[in-house]
């Protein structure tokens, strides 16, 4: 094994047996022929196990094929299984290829106003052509003179833009506006009227030559369209937006004839490059120029939101003016004091809701000193020191401080459960509606339900308490108490790319053998080791949590477009890695502190989903007491603030469903619907129905929860309800993607009918297995052919596909 291992380190193997290892040649701080000082627990294994019986059996040179050449895997006792040997599964990076559109570079972008004479494009004809065609091979003596059209149109281009009037193209199309305070969605500008003022300056801007022909011109419009519509998340190719563009009518390539197939290839390039530059630059700056693009954070808006720079810069200043004097303090720093500020400080971002703003701090990821030198030229490595910083300090403290609070929770049953998301809650429910019928004979009693929410948490959270808790779950600790942090790779259940998996352990080492001791995942799960240790002290722990609740800066542009520095005079900024747990950590405690009662109170259900608080009872007592400490002031010694507009108290007999993050329950058998009204797929990034159909096949697999399809009470309605949904959901996200997924691939009836046919039986055999009985499993069939036969009735394309599969 030594010399394997000093083999696969001479030829910087990425086999999982040298993970952690050093080669001693290339690291004088090692004596030893190799040292691993994270421990390859795999290596052990294979040392003492019964492979060195394989090795006796099989000989040396088959034993190093099976190691360099293959992927073992060892399967465990819970289903699960560990990768000892071979090159891992590949990470797969998502970097966008060449000709991916998106709307990234018009998010966020603000400026003081829509200027009169802002210069869209250079204006020097060497800098447009150089910008224009950077990304095809026309920079050269013999491609410039074969450009020389192209130079011409560009000249008339710059001329055109001269000449524009972009003030008075405002004031015709946007005009003064008064800004609504109370409903911020309606100060947006619609996206109608965004591609009339788009069109007005192209219409302008470029000269008809550069349309190539009314065909063209066409073409281009919808693609123009069909850019601004991208939402935030969307992706669009350029090949497929300029489809049916033909070269012959395009004069500034050249002559309608061409004179080889090398010179069709060069017009082909030069098009796209024209094209890309069109949509991907021009656009972008004409969008940039005139509005402030961004996201609504409400479920009733889904669409990006277009405010003029005027009209933002009225709502958002007025809104701040009052946000900074509640909560920040404005800090004269300086140079040297400036300079020390280095990760732990981020950029305001406000993000609109219906009548006021989400704060969000987006973390910076280059040192402070470098922003404001707009000369410096210290920024490289910058980025993968804040990379560093995030995964090897922020994202161990985070895990160990909710391993710690979990802890902590773990002997509290119903009472104080917080759930990391809405199926924690629905499982949450499906449990306590066991245990109610359990004690009543298997008929639930008469409920009384209680829901509220936080007003501002994350801003009015108390600093000194969330220190003061934080140093209580490491009371019994001293200073020096070591915690370490093991990195491991989960597949994920496409098993196509890893994702992050850890554990942390504080005394014995071997623990993070998962040969020996399994990570807790999910059935049927594989893993390996990164074989990377990180060692942090409780004092180390206790540091950067008070630096990130206290010193934390952020920096925000003044009117005049410089730069001023803050930090917080209370709360905690939305937004930073260790927010989320710090809210969890102080509003546990709060519930613990002070609706103690309920723990020996009736049967009672007492849950949280960040600031939203759901109490469900069957006595009126009890219901009526939670209330009464929460309309009380007793919750803001925690900087707790209840919403009092959104408390709920519902009693039997008036109300019998209720709402909460995003289940309908109702209420007299805590039957659990699931709302999909406001979930959307985004399937943009998908070319080929291969791609687009696996995708929506896990996303059923992935959205088909127990607590969806449980009969508990054998009521079949909410279950049909839910696959119905669900199912729904899944189908139309196809037909939205249909027609634009048939512009690159040709659509497969048989394949089709393949995957409606897994859906249905993934569902079926999910059913049964849930259930443990077959009982009314024909109702299932039967929600789900209705649903197929909704969904495709009316499409003549897929009526054999109706034909076949119901």
């Amino acid at each position: 094994m030594e010399c394997l291992i000093i083999y696969l380190l001479s030829e910087k193997s990425s086999n999982i047996l040298v993970h952690g290892y050093k080669d001693p040649s290339l690291d004088n701080r090692f004596n030893s022929r190799t040292t691993n000082s994270s421990s390859n627990f795999h290596v052990t294994y294979l040392r003492e196990s019964n492979w060195q019986k394989v090795f006796v059996k099989i000989g040396a040179e088959k034993f190093l094929d099976l190691v360099l050449n293959n992927k073992g895997f060892l399967l465990l006792d819970n289903g699960n299984s560990v990768q000892l040997f071979g090159d891992p599964i590949p990470f797969r990076h998502l970097s966008a290829p060449p000709g991916v559109l998106n709307k990234n570079s018009v998010l966020h972008r603000s400026k003081t106003s829509a200027s009169s004479r802002n210069s869209l494009v250079p204006q020097d004809v060497d800098a447009l052509y150089s910008e224009v065609f950077s990304s095809c091979e026309c920079q050269n003596k013999k491609s410039l003179k074969r450009m020389h059209r192209a130079r011409r149109m560009l000249k008339l281009l710059i001329s055109n833009e001269r000449k524009c009037r972009y003030d008075l193209i405002y004031w015709k199309y946007l005009g003064a506006q008064k800004p609504n305070y109370h409903h911020l969605p309606d100060n947006s500008t619609p996206v109608s009227i965004v591609i009339q003022v788009v069109f007005s300056i192209l219409q302008k801007l470029l000269p008809s030559e550069a349309w190539g022909g009314s065909l063209n011109r066409g073409i281009l419009r919808r693609a123009i369209i069909q850019y601004i519509q991208l939402q935030k998340m969307d992706r669009a190719w350029l090949d497929d937006l300029t489809s049916g563009i033909k070269l012959k009518e395009i004069g500034w390539l050249g002559e309608r004839q061409f004179t080889s197939q090398q010179d069709l290839q060069k017009r082909k390039l030069a098009l796209n490059a024209f094209l890309y530059w069109l949509l991907d630059k021009l656009i972008p700056r004409i969008l940039r120029t005139y509005w402030y693009v961004t996201e609504c954070s409400n479920t009733i808006e889904t669409n990006m939101l277009y405010f003029t720079h005027e009209i933002w810069n009225q709502i958002s200043r007025k809104w701040l003016g009052h946000y900074i004097k509640s909560n920040l303090i404005k800090l004269e720093l300086t140079e040297a004091e400036t300079a020390a500020i280095q990760l732990n400080f981020g950029f305001m971002r406000l993000i609109p809701k219906l009548s006021d703003f989400r704060v969000i701090c987006i973390p910076s990821r280059i040192h402070i000193s470098s922003l404001l030198d707009p000369n410096s030229h210290s920024k490289e490595g910058q980025d993968y020191e804040f990379r560093r910083y995030n995964s090897d300090v922020l994202l161990p403290v985070g895990q160990i401080l909710r391993s710690k609070l979990k802890l902590r929770n773990s002997h509290t049953g119903f009472f104080n459960r917080p759930m990391r998301s809405n199926a924690d809650v629905a499982q949450c429910i499906v449990e306590f509606r066991k245990e109610l019928a359990d004690i009543n004979d298997g008929v639930l009693p008469k409920l009384y339900v209680f829901k509220f929410d936080m007003m501002q948490c994350y801003d009015r959270l108390d600093q000194t308490k969330i220190m003061e808790e934080i140093n209580k779950l490491f009371a019994d600790e001293d200073d020096n108490s070591p915690y370490y942090f093991r990195q491991y790779c989960e597949l994920d259940s496409s098993h196509e790319k890893w994702k992050k998996a850890w554990k942390i352990i504080q005394n014995n080492a071997r623990d993070f053998s998962i040969a020996q001791h399994s990570l807790k995942g999910g059935a049927r799960t594989s893993y390996f080791d990164k074989v990377k240790t990180l060692k942090l002290h409780k004092k180390d722990i206790l540091e950067v949590c008070y630096k990130q609740v206290f010193e934390t800066k952020v920096l925000m542009k003044n009117s005049k477009g410089n730069y001023e520095i803050f930090k917080r005079k209370r709360g905690v900024f939305q937004g930073l890695s260790l927010s989320g747990t710090f809210c969890d950590i102080v509003y546990s405690t709060m519930v613990n502190e002070r609706f103690q009662f309920l723990e020996s109170a009736s049967p009672n259900l007492f849950i949280r989903l960040a600031d939203d608080f759901l109490f469900v009872s069957s006595s009126f007592d009890d219901c009526k007491r939670v209330q009464t400490i929460v309309n009380s002031n007793d919750l803001h010694a925690y900087g707790a603030y209840v919403n009092m507009q959104k408390t709920t108290f519902i009693v039997p007999d008036k109300e019998k469903t209720v709402k909460f993050v995003g289940l309908e329950i109702f209420i007299p058998r805590l039957e659990i619907r699931k709302d999909y009204d406001r979930t959307d797929l985004i399937t943009s990034k998908y070319r080929s129905f291969k791609s687009l159909l696996k995708y929506l096949k896990s996303c059923l697999q992935n959205r088909l929860h127990s607590f969806l399809i449980n009969l508990s009470f054998g009521e079949i309605f909410p279950v049909r309800d839910n696959i119905a949904k669900l199912l729904s959901l899944i189908l139309n996200t196809f037909l939205k993607g249909y027609r634009r997924t048939l512009q690159t691939d040709r659509f497969d009836q048989i394949k089709f009918i393949h995957f409606l046919n897994d859906l249905r039986d993934f569902t079926v055999c999910r059913y049964l297995s849930v259930n443990e009985s077959p009982e009314k499993v024909e109702d299932v069939l039967t929600v789900i052919n209705l649903e197929i036969i909704k969904c495709f009735r009316d499409r003549e394309e897929f009526e054999f596909v109706l034909q076949t599969t119901i």
